[in-house]
């Protein structure tokens, strides 16, 4: 049977019914996909069993029926107004209105209780979108600004740069042949001053002149190697902290393969002791088949001892505790997959 997704699952109990689906395709027994998803036998031969009887489209997550609450018309454009108020004027952190905020709001406000589903429905009858605000910040100044981009237009290899970027959108900078640099003085950092794919300099310093691949270290016996890394929400550590963007991560966990997690007698959401020869961390568990046996990953960014850092302030674990110093022998670069740790039950 198909199972192409035709459409994203709507809330994280639709994605797991499919995910258990999928892996019983791909040959994975009940008790190792129960394992893996933090469900029951008996739940996972459930969803088997509705798949099998109707399809993909049975494990869809399906909207219960009933009237929607409704705002009337004057209360809609009290609304409006409400809402160019900005969300901070309400109480909220942050001035963007999302779909959560606004369905809280119209129930404290107007005593009607909307599902934040139901909510971009309404506000594109309005003609108003959550992720546009009509407010601007209260210290925005328009001179200033003007003032920059006009500055800014000057510098375009055009003429009448503001009044092309007005019309066009757009300005097209003439490619350099290959073989040539903008600047035709431009001089690489290499003896050369041109790319070598042959480095002499690698070679007097006693290193390979061209690239040579090096098997890394393998983790020794009841020890995994540490993956550290990010994710579309957060890019950069200091993003864990910024209140529209923790909504979505609050926590960080550990991803370890359902194979070792058996072994261990791991499910997901226990709470694991993390450790390395640097280091000693506590974090909860994730059980996925979507990580090498061999392997653990955790998201960087949490776990900040910084109390100003409220939302992250010791939740979860902080990868830093754990990373062995290790770096490239010729770079000098920080080699930050080089750490084997020992995981179990805290």
């Amino acid at each position: 049977m198909d199972t192409t997704k035709e459409q994203e699952p709507q809330n994280w109990r639709e994605y797991r019914r499919i995910r258990a689906w999928e892996m019983h395709q791909q040959g994975y027994k009940q008790r190792e996909i129960a394992a893996a998803l933090d469900l029951t036998q008996s739940a996972v031969s459930r969803i088997i069993a509705r798949a099998e009887a109707g399809g993909l489209e049975a494990l869809r997550h399906h909207k219960p029926p009933g009237r929607r609450p409704a705002l009337s018309a004057e209360q809609r454009q009290q609304l409006l107004a409400e809402l160019a108020q900005g969300a901070e004027a309400h109480g909220f952190a942050g001035d963007v209105w999302t779909t959560e905020r606004i369905a809280q709001f119209i129930a404290q406000r107007f005593g009607v209780k909307y599902h934040r589903d139901h909510i971009g429905p309404l506000l594109r009858q309005l003609g108003w979108s959550p992720q546009r605000p009509i407010v601007r910040a209260s210290q925005r100044n328009e001179a200033a600004i003007e003032q920059w981009v006009e500055a800014e237009a000057k510098e375009l290899p055009v003429p009448n740069g503001m009044e092309h970027m007005r019309k066009h959108g757009v300005v097209g900078f003439e490619k350099p042949k290959y073989g040539t640099t903008r600047n035709a003085s431009h001089r690489f950092v290499t003896k050369s001053g041109k790319i070598e794919l042959f480095s002499e300099r690698l070679q007097e310093a006693g290193h390979d002149p061209l690239p040579v691949y090096t098997p890394p270290a393998q983790p020794p016996a009841n020890r995994f190697r540490l993956i550290r890394g990010r994710k579309a929400t957060i890019t950069r550590a200091a993003l864990t902290n910024l209140p529209w963007l923790n909504e979505h991560n609050r926590e960080n966990d550990l991803w370890i393969h359902p194979e070792p997690a058996g072994r261990l007698n791991i499910r997901t959401g226990d709470l694991l002791e993390v450790s390395s020869t640097a280091g000693t961390v506590k974090i909860k568990a994730r059980v996925t088949p979507e990580i090498r046996p061999d392997c653990v990953f955790m998201l960087h960014g949490f776990g900040k001892k910084s109390a100003w850092l409220r939302r992250v302030h010791q939740v979860g674990a902080a990868d830093a505790v754990l990373l062995e110093t290790a770096w490239d022998k010729v770079s000098g670069n920080a080699a930050l997959h080089e750490t084997f740790v020992k995981v179990g039950k805290a």
